[in-house]
């Protein structure tokens, strides 16, 4: 497997990367951040984005999807994927991480998964809706697609990347 923080590539030592090889930066942004722009290549080749809710599941990035969905089958078809994260609107030192990997469903049963923390309201989401989500995966109609990194570039507002 084949993944670099870009930002800092001469710095990162083998104990700065998990053992998945992110970097620490890359890792501790993608727990933090939930804005995620999925991309997957349709039946013809062509891309398509998903703006999902980026989640963390084993230290990787994760969406929680119906299994019926066109990114769901999308990514069954074809398991290429690119996901741009953003940092949260209000973060004055804006940052980015693009994440290259494959996609595959991942067993929701035995996983940890978590929320980024989130530093403001999700305005009009109801409380409910990640109780609905969580009982459509224990019924099998939704999936936590999982998403193994190849390639991640972090993106900073120091004005590194780009």
């Amino acid at each position: 497997m084949h993944v670099h923080d870009f930002q800092r590539e001469s710095e990162v030592s083998v104990a700065d990367e998990t053992e998945i090889g992110l970097s620490r930066e890359a890792l501790e942004f993608l727990r933090r951040s939930g804005r995620g722009f999925l991309m997957t290549l349709r039946p013809d080749g062509s891309p398509t984005i998903h703006p999902m809710t980026a989640l963390c599941a084993e230290d990787r990035l994760a969406y929680n999807t119906y299994r019926k969905s066109a990114k769901a089958q999308n990514a069954a078809r074809d398991p290429r994927t690119c996901t741009l994260l953003l940092s949260d609107y209000e973060d004055t030192h804006a940052q980015a991480l693009v994440y290259k990997g494959r996609a595959r469903a991942l067993d929701s049963e035995s996983l940890e998964v978590s929320r980024p923390s989130a530093t403001r309201p999700t305005g009009n989401l109801s409380s409910s809706v990640p109780n609905r989500a969580n009982a459509r995966l224990r019924e099998g109609k939704r999936i936590l697609l999982g998403i193994e990194p190849e390639e991640t570039r972090l993106l900073g507002a120091d004005g590194e990347g780009g």
